[in-house]
């Protein structure tokens, strides 16, 4: 059975002393509590900081920023007789740092080996990785003596300033575009050697105020408009420039914008207005306004998915600079630039640097906690980076909450709270109850804490833990302390005493033992991560969007900014879990976030979307919207879009920053089973469009968007995405046959099967689509595909994709349809390319390629193939694997052979045989120098007893009839040899070879080969005959032997004949005048015994050779079978 899980977390108000807390499972408040903490670690790349605390805490972490710091790696190629420049950057001791200078004095990328690892540990643990540039981004100048890329960062700065990596001149102006180059090229060469795609958050704007726009030691006298061109060129030359190259290495790749310090969203219209160029004081306002601005004058966005902020100013950021955030990102866009009012609607905000004080330590670690709390509650928040967290890790409060809040579900319920603990509460059946209590006052105090409607009994044990502030122990297990006064009242209820500033930690489920470090462990590199995870297995994720719609309304704030409401609705999707979450407030509530998936499997690939939640009625009532939207992606593009909404609800989508979910162009339908029924799956293969899978290079991404608006209660909805799934696809109890058919015949390819609801036939991987004016083919949605008139041009793979009714696909196996003709033709003149088309203007060639080709120019005609008996010197034929297949189904093959010396062992000429050498075909020559044919599968080795290594041309050919089940072998074009195939030959995987009978079948030829022809059907003797007369124009060829021709020149015998009937056949019969029995019932006729008194033939035969049997000979008189060239 389903588990629904139920989340229960509150933050409550105070009372005083004695009071009960009750935990109610029916009701829900809102916002959600989602995990939004990242790791703020300054992990850069020249110092390896702590790196054993880094990967520990890895568990309660959603993002870890590295921070690639400008001004600490530039000391590591600035300067050129430094031993480390112009070291191989993928060399394991390669030099530190972005870039470096090769030998030539060129500036480089450098992609460090170090970093990739680290990168690497974040993807293990199932974090995004936010990579941040510190400081100015500009390193040279127009100093012409500077010819390096950098330049000094303590260049006439005065020792004792407090960041002297941050002042730097921009660079010159030829150099910008240079840098913007070279990063992208850094992320591109980090991309392309990373073995798995990392989700990356790239940030470009790191404390800009101190580099383009506060006072530097370089120049005392910025002027605003200095500023602003400052600002204008950081813009172009890194959103302009850098991101297009970024989203061109991967589009999945997500970009932070714009970010200053926490000053950046205190911010004013009157400021705006009055001090235009400022920065720092009016940061956001400014920013945004000038970022539209120049997007309205170059006519063009210059993008990103976050606006990142810093904030050490503790509750300031939930009250005062968010709302401004909101304020400038939404309201100061209607006031000045209208068009654009929608233009950061679905930009969400990020954190990069948090700290409740930054530089004296918190009063009341309940008060940091409390501050945390309010940051989750941010409805636009996407992360919080908490920095320095680690390097002060004993002093960190927050640290001891987050081993518990990281663990926590993600609902809130409503509860009835008359005690002075604060608390956080979650449930969820199977697991039990987990509850997180603080007392903030400094008085103690008992208290009741009830769970209704969590299904409790008295079998689930409780455990109490409390936190130990005097602990000096590393190991978060030490920090909790069992707590043994709490009394159970009854399988709901305890009753639990507190002391002035205690935290504690509930848990009730089967195991007694857990604590809040359970999922924690020791500092050490050999530490393994195990964490909660994502039943996201077969896709990958790539990175996310929460969508928080922006109301354009103002009221006045504390301050008397007049700043926008919060956001009655959220959306949040955490990675680790593979979860989605989505809260709203009331009816102006809008809750919508999306992933994107990568590499996700072309063909049964489903998606369980598994719902859970609370507060949200069943069915859902009218006028409500819930929506699942996939989306088919093509780079930044939406090929296809498909929505499923729930049918109990009306969907409308009346608020206006959300009406791009639904498009009148998408893919829609209805059903009850969204809520009603707790999951609904989403059939990816079989809903994608023509074209996606071949579409960003093969990577086949998807987007999952999810939409819950309308409920006139606070409701939250959680989503558990599930690609592990399996679904029984339909079966194909016949596949189509492939055909070789001369060139305007009719063909029907037909599959059989069962539990087939839809039909698509594909041509060379293609779906075949719906043309009511096409008269060339027709039932490509059916069983049978009938192709009328084939030509060259409807050769391919044919094969049919089916589904059932649960969205299920198979496939059949591929059809090879070809008609007859010259598939293939090297002539050798130089070259081993393939002149086929020379006969087929429209059929594709087949070039060789060989690892030490060599070329004669004493060929047959001209230039040949000169082969030194070695593998090497071989003609590997380029994509023959499938294509030269044909050949089960007929085939010849002739070359034109010159042996170098003669015959000591056997030797390979051409062929397709397998690695096995079970398969395949191949002619050349045993170890007698006879020419042979070989067909594997069909089981037969023909000799033709004539020796062609006489260091001699001969011209070879090996025909395949498989409606006589015959081989066939001619040697300069007469018939040498005919054997009957003893079973049907099978597909070859080898490529087809000349020089050998195989890659790998050690029998490579020495000598010259010309001419090579294969055709994808037998030819008849004498096309086989015509070949050689093309070459040799003055030779006779006999086709076949008459029925009478018994004797030639040189005496009687098979051996002596000489292909007509003349007077040496009639010379034959009258040496055996008279011979035989001549009596009636006789055992053994004479040899020449032709006829008898009735007539001609065995059953007139008269056992003595007589005058009848004359009568044959001169009936045929001169009868031949020998042809020429025309003369």
């Amino acid at each position: 059975m389903a588990i629904i899980f139920l989340f229960i977390i509150l933050f409550c108000s105070f009372a005083a002393g004695q009071g009960e807390v009750v935990f109610d499972a029916s009701q829900a408040h809102y916002p959600p509590a989602v995990n939004k903490f990242s790791d703020g670690v300054f992990f850069d790349n020249t110092e390896r900081r702590d790196h054993n605390e880094m990967i520990a805490r890895m568990d309660e972490m959603k993002c870890l920023m590295i921070d690639s710091n400008i001004r600490e790696s530039r000391r590591n190629y600035k300067d050129g007789s430094d031993t480390m420049i112009g070291n191989d950057p993928l060399n394991s001791s390669n030099p530190n740092g972005l870039f470096y200078i090769d030998q030539q004095g060129e500036v480089q990328a450098n992609c460090d080996l170090n970093w990739i690892e680290r990168r690497s540990e974040c993807l293990s643990a199932g974090l995004l990785n936010y990579i941040r540039w510190d400081g100015v981004p500009y390193l040279a100048n127009d100093n012409p003596a500077d010819d390096y890329f950098t330049l000094d960062p303590f260049r006439g700065i005065p020792a004792g300033d407090p960041k002297p990596g941050d002042y730097n001149p921009p660079c010159a102006q030829a150099d910008r575009p240079l840098f913007a180059q070279k990063m992208g090229e850094l992320i591109e060469k980090m991309h392309d050697n990373e073995p798995d795609f990392v989700p990356t958050i790239w940030s470009f704007w790191q404390e800009v105020e101190h580099c383009l726009g506060d006072p530097t030691p370089w120049d005392n006298n910025l002027t605003a408009e200095d500023k602003m061109n400052n600002l204008e060129m950081f813009i172009n030359d890194f959103y302009g420039n850098l991101v297009p190259l970024i989203k061109d290495v991967d589009p999945d790749y997500k970009i932070a914008g714009i970010q200053q310090n926490s000053a950046m969203s205190e911010w004013s219209s009157f400021n705006l207005i009055s001090d235009y160029g400022t920065i720092g004081g009016s940061g956001l306002g400014n920013a945004a306004h000038f970022w539209a601005e120049m997007e309205e004058q170059n006519a063009r966005e210059y993008p990103f998915d976050y606006l990142t902020i810093q904030s050490y100013r503790g509750t300031n950021i939930p009250s005062h600079h968010i709302p401004n955030s909101r304020f400038a990102l939404k309201n100061l866009m209607a006031e000045l630039h209208p068009e654009k009012i929608d233009r950061f609607n679905r930009t969400s905000v990020f954190i990069n640097e948090a700290k409740y004080y930054k530089t004296t330590p918190p009063e009341s670690s309940i008060a940091e906690i409390k501050w945390l709390l309010d940051l989750a509650d941010i409805p636009e928040l996407a992360y919080a980076s908490l920095n320095v967290m680690l390097r002060d890790y004993n002093q960190e409060p927050r640290v001891r909450f987050l081993e518990v809040y990281s663990a926590m579900p993600e609902g809130r319920l409503a509860a009835q709270n008359s005690s002075q603990l604060g608390c956080i509460g979650s449930y969820q059946p199977g697991d039990g109850f987990y509850g997180f209590f603080y007392n903030e006052t400094d008085s103690s105090g008992n208290a009741e804490v009830s769970v209704e409607g969590a299904g409790l009994s008295l079998n689930d044990e409780a455990a109490f833990w409390t936190l130990d502030y005097n602990s000096s122990d590393m190991y978060a297990p030490s920090f909790w302390v069992q707590k043994n006064d709490v009394v159970r009242v009854d399988e709901n209820t305890w009753q639990a005493s507190y002391q002035a500033g205690e935290i504690m930690f509930m848990a009730v489920n089967g195991n007694p033992e857990i604590n809040p470090g359970q999922n924690y462990y020791q500092l050490s590199p050999e530490s393994k991560l195990s964490l909660r995870h994502s039943r996201i297995q077969r896709g990958v994720y790539s990175c996310h969007d929460m969508y928080v719609p922006r109301i354009n309304d103002m009221t006045p704030s504390q301050w008397g900014y007049l700043t926008p409401p919060e956001p009655e609705g959220m959306g949040y999707f955490d990675q680790q879990q593979g979860r989605m979450i989505l809260g709203v407030k009331n009816e102006s509530g809008v809750g919508c976030a999306s992933v994107n998936l990568r590499e996700v499997p072309e063909h049964n690939y489903f998606v369980k979307a598994d719902f859970s939640g609370v507060g949200l009625p069943s069915p859902l009532p009218q006028g409500s919207s819930l929506m699942l939207r996939l989306d088919y992606l093509n780079g930044e593009e939406v090929m296809e879009s498909h929505i499923v909404g729930d049918s109990s609800a009306a969907n409308p989508l009346s608020f206006d920053d959300i009406g791009w979910f639904a498009p009148s162009n998408a893919v829609y339908s209805s059903t009850s089973e969204i809520w009603n029924q707790r999951e609904f799956i989403l059939p990816v293969s079989s809903w994608q469009p023509a074209g996606w899978a071949e579409a960003d290079g093969g990577v086949r991404r998807i987007r999952i968007s999810l939409l819950l608006a309308g409920l006139n209660e606070p409701a939250a909805l959680m989503c558990d995405f599930d690609d592990t799934i399996t679904v029984s696809p339909p079966e194909i109890t016949s596949q189509p046959e492939s055909e070789t058919v001369p060139a305007g015949q009719s063909i029907q390819l037909t599959i059989n099967g069962s539990d087939i609801s839809e039909y698509r036939w594909h041509k060379d991987g293609v779906p075949i689509p719906d043309d009511p004016t096409n008269t060339e083919h027709f039932g490509e949605d059916g069983p049978s595909l009938v192709v009328l008139n084939v030509q060259p041009e409807d050769e391919g793979e044919y094969s049919c994709v089916v589904n059932n009714q649960d969205g299920a696909v198979a496939e059949s196996e591929p059809a090879q349809v070809i008609t007859e003709r010259l598939a293939g033709w090297w002539k050798f003149d130089s070259d081993l390319s393939d002149s086929v088309n020379q006969a087929h203007p429209s059929a594709g060639s087949h070039n060789g390629a060989a690892d030490s080709p060599a070329f004669s120019s004493a060929g047959i005609d001209g230039a040949c193939l000169n082969l030194d008996g070695t593998i090497s010197s071989a003609a590997v034929i380029q994509g023959s694997e499938d294509f030269f297949n044909f050949y089960t189904r007929g085939y010849t093959v002739s070359l034109w052979v010159k042996s170098e010396s003669g015959a000591s062992e056997a030797a390979g000429l051409a062929g397709k045989i397998s690695q096995s050498g079970s398969k395949g075909f191949s002619v050349g020559a045993n170890y007698l120098g006879n020419a042979v044919s070989i067909l594997h599968g069909g089981w037969y080795y023909m000799n033709s007893g004539e020796n062609v290594c006489d260091e001699s041309w001969h011209l070879l050919t090996a025909a395949y009839d498989p409606v006589s089940s015959e081989g066939r072998i001619y040697i300069d074009g007469e018939l040498a040899k005919t054997i009957n195939s003893l079973g049907a030959p099978q597909g070859s995987p080898a490529e087809f070879v000349i020089g050998a009978s195989g890659l790998f079948s050690n029998d490579a030829f020495n000598g010259r080969i010309d001419d090579v022809r294969v055709w994808t059907y037998p030819l008849a003797p004498i096309d086989a005959a015509n070949l050689y007369l093309d070459f040799v124009p003055e030779a006779e060829i006999c086709l076949s032997y008459p029925q009478y021709d018994i004797a030639g020149p040189d005496g009687a015998g098979e051996q002596y004949r000489d292909c007509i009937v003349d007077f040496y056949d009639l010379s034959a019969v009258a040496q055996s005048w008279l011979t035989g029995e001549n009596q009636p019932g006789c055992t053994t006729y004479p040899q020449y015994d032709f006829a008898g008194e009735g007539g001609i033939g065995e059953e007139h035969r008269d056992c003595f050779v007589n005058m009848y049997d004359f009568i044959p000979i001169s009936s045929h008189w001169l009868e031949s079978n020998i042809i020429a060239s025309p003369q």
